[in-house]
């Protein structure tokens, strides 16, 4: 194991098209009311679990979620060197 999933796992996380701050996770656990969120890297999958009790916010935890693995800063030609 070269533990490169598991920095790529940690790098889709560093921001999005919708959401382009370094760590929006932190940001949005501020107010999150959720009840697990998490990562986890196998040796041929990424799973990013995530539960709230409170509906609106799991659908915004998801929203962050799905754009990270959407549409990562780290792909970006000019940002994702940065990151």
């Amino acid at each position: 194991d070269t533990g490169v999933p598991h920095i790529l796992e940690h790098s889709v996380l560093c921001g999005s098209r919708r959401y382009p701050l370094k760590e929006p996770f932190v940001e949005l656990l501020k107010g999150s009311l959720k009840t697990f969120l998490n990562a986890m890297t196998g040796p041929d999958r990424t799973m990013y679990p995530v539960a709230s009790q409170n509906k609106q916010d799991f659908f915004n935890l998801v929203s962050v979620y799905l754009d990270a693995c959407l549409f990562p800063r780290v792909l970006d030609p000019v940002e994702g060197p940065r990151i």
